[in-house]
């Protein structure tokens, strides 16, 4: 069992890495600084101190172009016009092919004293990223006002995303105590990080934790870096006989924070962007989002033309503060039982925790701008003045008849603007119960794992589509003014339509609650002269899921679940799709593809050689990693079908102190349904440990 445990501690760190799901893919290849090896001394008093620290270097360039299916027709990157929407371009117009993505210094340490049973740890980082921090970008994002050409802006950011700062990583007390003899117990109390269960790559039981992802794809990352630590007791009793108990109780929440608006890793354009107002629906005025933002559109001469010559409507949606979870509800029992006989060892496990990343809820709260459309000012009888009076206009001037009535036709596009309308980020819809079991193993020298999980009331996002057609195309007031089209884009409006009759001041919940069955096993080996080098470790594992719940995609009134903004709408009747997507030039998207399906698998595969005292004493050792994601697209973005990740990395390092390593990541540019399918990067670090 001993060579077992050596292997599995071989892979560590792929498994605690692995907890980020699609960005996780990423960081698996990435340049990343290893976990510096401790120092250990004694005090004259006989206390004794163990310490590590280290210092990194690193940058990364995007290595292709975007992807214009992933951005609007808005904008022209290097002559190509989007045909993609506008919910989360930022972060793809910000790096064009070979721009740095991300220059970071990082420093970390810790320091862990114990005096005889008691002690602490402690341990922090900090980080200074010269390209986040300096570098101007195109279009910017909300949280700068879309202004073009000048840096991004992290106002706002939740801890741990900004361009520079620092942070704890551990801060906990502990105690070694043995209250009967013979069995041991640890307490330990503080901002400390639990880690349950046999994942490898993909995470399972150990979802309960929150993590770091933008450190996750950030060059020179350390394990520490990604998992946040939450405040909490954890306890664990050797009981003898092959048997441990552990427990653990959370005693406030602690969410997991993602990539800023605009930078690279994005996943939103209106996420963690400082509650910033959002611009949403001003695609057909054929103006970028830094005019829609401030009003500078076509419409103000139509304003002016109609005797409104102060009003500048912009497109403006407020972002509400976050609705956050509860502290209280949230801990865990593991049971351990390791058989002799078979050298196996088996987990059982028990937990709940509120969940730790949001789901995008709409308010009928409607912008404080009066300018805005969708303040509520904008109302639907002053849409129907406003049109009547250009249709007096061209007809009192005939020859401004033409331009006026391109002018009605936009505006008649822009009726589903008089809702109110305001986003809210919701961390608080459900406790999430899991209940699992583990065994871990070895078979004729392959260290094998797997585990089996149940995990309800995990909250699921509705298509952001349904859910701003269902609010805005519901409107009854569409009939009204938008004559036969409106009454048509009205009764196929999708799977929640009934949004749209809401009243003023009602949350509508963009999500509902499902459960999900996961299965997954993995095995490791080292193999020993092999390929010239003193040993190839070998790493794999798959996964399969089960939600209950998610019906059809094609079968008319299903809801739908996942699938982002960018792709369009996509309602159940093809001709309402098309008239809703013409004009952003979507209509590629008018299907059934890319929502979440009530199945999926995939896998996970890494290679890395060994090779010692190559030159000089540095050694080499050049790692393969590839991921593949088969089939369906999980409710949790764990699988994405077609989702394919090869990273191609060499890292070498002397003495165990001086390290560099080179990485290249490439996707899939087929997978249409993967919005990081274009950013393919390459990413380099070094770094001196202590």
């Amino acid at each position: 069992m001993e060579k077992a445990t050596q292997q599995q501690n071989h892979v560590l760190r792929p498994r605690l890495m692995a907890q980020a799901c699609g960005l996780a893919l990423a960081a698996m290849s990435m340049a990343y600084a290893p976990q510096a090896a401790a120092e250990n001394f004694t005090l004259d008093n006989g206390d004794q101190v163990q310490w590590s620290a280290g210092i990194s270097l690193g940058d990364a360039w995007h290595t292709t172009n975007p992807d214009p299916a992933l951005y609007s027709r808005l904008y022209n990157n290097g002559g190509r016009f989007g045909t993609g929407g506008d919910g989360n371009q930022n972060g793809e117009l910000n790096f064009g092919k070979g721009d740095s993505i991300s220059a970071p210094l990082t420093i970390n340490g810790e320091v862990q004293l114990k005096h005889d049973n008691l002690g602490f740890v402690l341990g922090a980082r900090a980080w200074y990223d010269e390209t986040l921090e300096h570098n101007p970008v195109p279009v910017g994002s909300a949280n700068n006002g879309y202004v073009a050409n000048t840096k991004l802006s992290d106002r706002g950011f939740y801890s741990g995303t900004g361009f520079e700062g620092a942070a704890l990583t551990n801060a906990y007390v502990f105690g070694n105590f043995e209250p009967v003899e013979g069995k041991p117990l640890t307490i330990k109390l503080g901002d400390q990080v639990v880690n349950w269960g046999e994942s490898l790559f993909i995470p399972g039981i150990n979802q309960f934790g929150a993590f770091n992802y933008q450190a996750l794809v950030t060059p020179g990352t350390t394990i520490k870096d990604a998992l946040l630590p939450i405040p909490q007791i954890d306890a664990n009793w050797g009981l003898g006989d092959g048997l441990s108990l552990e427990g653990f109780y959370q005693l406030s929440w602690v969410k997991s924070v993602l990539p800023g608006c605009g930078t690279f890793w994005s996943i939103s354009d209106v996420y963690n962007c400082g509650n910033s107002n959002a611009v949403l629906f001003g695609d057909s005025t054929g103006v970028n989002q830094y005019a829609q933002l401030t009003g500078q559109t076509p419409l103000n001469a139509l304003m002016t033309g109609i005797g409104m010559p102060n009003y500048h409507p912009n497109f403006s949606v407020p972002v509400l503060p976050d609705m956050k979870a509860k502290n209280s509800g949230q801990g865990g029992l593991s049971l351990h039982y390791y058989a002799d006989s078979i050298e196996t060892d088996f987990g059982f496990y028990a937990a709940a925790y509120n969940q730790r990343t949001p789901m995008l809820d709409v308010m009928r709260q409607g912008s404080p701008d009066p300018q805005s459309f969708f303040s509520g000012t904008f109302n639907g009888g002053s849409l129907l003045a406003t049109l009547q009076g250009l249709g007096k206009l061209a007809a009192a001037n005939p020859a401004m008849a033409p331009a006026l009535g391109v002018a009605i036709q936009h505006l008649s596009g822009l009726v589903p603007l008089v809702t109110p309308v305001s986003a809210v980020w919701d961390y608080s819809g459900s406790t999430i119960k899991e209940v699992g079991m583990s065994a871990s193993t070895t078979l004729n020298g392959w260290a094998v794992g797997g585990e089996a999980s149940i995990s309800k009331d995990i909250p699921v996002q509705f298509n952001p589509g349904d859910m701003l057609v269902g609010i805005l195309m519901g409107n009854p007031i569409l009939g009204l003014v938008g004559g036969a089209q409106g009454q048509f884009l009205n009764a196929n409006a999708g799977p929640l339509s009934s949004w749209g009759a809401s009243t003023a001041g009602t949350l509508l919940k963009g999500y509902d609650l499902h459960n999900k069955a996961q299965i997954q096993a993995n095995t490791t080996k080292v193999f020993s002269q092999v390929a010239g080098a003193e040993s190839l470790t070998l790493v794999g594992e798959i996964g399969v899921q089960k939600w209950s719940g998610i019906g059809d995609p094609n079968t008319p009134g299903n809801l739908r679940y996942g699938r982002g903004f960018t792709f369009g709408y996509a309602t159940n009747n093809p001709a309402a799709c098309a008239a809703l997507n013409n004009p952003g030039g979507q209509n590629g998207y008018c299907n059934a593809a890319g929502f979440d399906t009530p199945s999926a698998w995939g896998y996970r595969v890494l290679g890395e050689l060994s090779y010692p005292d190559v030159i000089a004493g540095w050694n080499l050792k050049p790692r393969v990693f590839w991921s593949q994601d088969v089939h369906g697209y999980s409710a949790d973005g764990l699988f994405s079908q077609n989702r394919e990740v090869l990273g191609l990395s060499m890292r070498a390092d002397y003495n165990n102190k001086y390290y560099a390593q080179v990485t290249y990541t490439t996707f899939n540019h087929d997978a249409t349904y993967d919005v990081w399918h274009d950013h393919d990067n390459i990413a380099v670090v070094a770094g001196v440990n202590f």
